[in-house]
C-alpha cells in the first residue's frame, strides 16, 4: 500500500497472502497500481480472489515454485503448477502472470563459482516450470526470482525477467562478505556511554537498534570491535590501538539490512554535506492504516 500511494505502477507482493487485513490491503493497492502477489496453494488462490471481486479490482498472480530452498512454493515439477495456474485461470478476478522462484539458498554462497552453478541450477529447474505450463496453454509473461547475492549469475542464466534483488541498495556485512561489488550505504552512529577499562567499553547501540541474527555489526573504529549485546547496550573489546572515550561516537555497519531498517522510524541522509530525514515509510503501518 506504501508504494502504492507513492505512485509506483507495478508493484509484487513476493510472499503468500491469506489474513484478512492483509488481503484488504493488496485490494485498495490494486485500486491505484497493477498489484501481483504469488500462491502455492488453493485456499490463497480462493481468499485473494474473494477479496478482489468484492473490492471491483484486478490481481495480478504468480505461482510460487520452490527451486530448493525449502521454506514456500510447490515443487517444480509438480502437477500442482498446473493445477493452481488453471483454479486462477477460473477466476475472473485474478489474472495468471507466472512464476516465482526465490532462491535464498543460493543468494549468500560464499564461493562465486558456486552461486554461478547453482544459479544456473535454478534456472533449469525453472525452465521445466515454464514448459508444463506451456504445455497445459499457459504462457508466463513475468518470472521473478534471484536476489542481490545472485544478481549477475541470475542474469547470466538466461531465464528471469525480474531479479529480487533488495539489499544491493544499502548493503549490510554479510553480503560484503561475499565480495560483491557493491558500496556500504547505511551505518549505524552509537556513542561510547562507559570505559571501565583499557580492553573494553559500553555503547549506547543494543538490540533494539541492530539486529543480530547474523552475527555482530561491525565496527568501523581500529581497534575495537563488537563482542556483546543487549537490549540497550553493546559491549566493545579494545586492543591498544583503539582510541575511544565516553562521549566519542562510532559507526557501526549492521550484519543483516531489513531487519535492522526495520527497527527504526527514519533514516538520516547525508548527500553532498546536505542532510535529510526520510521517514520509513513502512513502519507502524498497520497503526496507521484505514482499509
Amino acid at each position: 500500500m506504501v508504494l502504492a500511494r507513492a505512485g509506483f505502477a507495478d508493484i509484487l507482493v513476493a510472499n503468500e497472502i491469506v489474513e484478512r487485513l492483509d488481503l484488504d490491503l493488496i485490494a485498495a493497492a490494486a485500486r491505484l497500481a497493477a498489484l501481483t502477489v504469488v500462491v502455492d496453494h488453493p485456499i490463497q488462490v480462493a481468499r485473494i480472489s474473494s477479496t478482489a471481486s468484492s473490492s471491483g479490482v484486478r490481481i495480478g498472480v504468480l505461482i510460487d515454485v520452490d527451486p530448493g530452498l525449502g521454506r514456500t512454493g510447490v515443487a517444480f515439477d509438480s502437477p500442482e503448477v498446473v493445477e493452481l495456474a488453471r483454479a486462477i485461470a477460473r477466476c475472473d478476478s485474478l489474472v495468471f502472470r507466472g512464476i516465482q522462484a526465490y532462491e535464498g539458498h543460493v543468494v549468500l554462497q560464499r564461493d562465486p563459482e558456486v552461486r554461478r552453478v547453482m544459479s544456473w541450477q535454478v534456472a533449469r529447474l525453472i525452465e521445466a516450470a515454464i514448459s508444463n505450463l506451456q504445455r497445459a496453454g499457459f504462457d508466463c509473461e513475468l518470472i521473478s526470482g534471484g536476489g542481490t547475492g545472485t544478481i549477475q549469475p541470475a542474469i547470466s542464466a538466461g531465464v528471469l525477467t525480474e531479479i529480487q534483488a533488495g539489499s544491493y541498495v544499502l548493503m549490510d556485512t554479510t553480503y560484503a562478505d561475499i565480495g560483491l561489488e557493491l558500496e556500504q550505504a547505511v551505518f549505524g552512529v552509537a556513542t561510547v556511554i562507559s570505559r571501565r577499562s583499557a580492553s573494553s567499553a559500553a555503547i549506547n547501540a543494543g538490540t533494539k537498534s541492530m539486529n543480530t541474527d547474523k552475527g555482530m555489526p561491525r565496527v568501523l573504529t581500529a581497534g575495537a570491535r563488537l563482542v556483546g549485546m543487549g537490549d540497550e547496550h553493546g559491549r566493545l573489546a579494545l586492543d591498544r590501538t583503539a582510541n575511544l572515550d565516553v562521549g566519542d561516537r562510532v559507526l557501526l555497519v549492521p550484519s543483516h539490512l531489513d531487519p535492522t531498517v526495520n527497527l527504526h522510524d527514519v533514516l538520516l541522509v547525508e548527500s553532498h554535506g546536505d542532510l535529510a530525514v526520510w521517514r520509513i515509510d513502512g513502519r507502524r503501518m498497520y497503526m496507521e492504516e484505514e482499509v
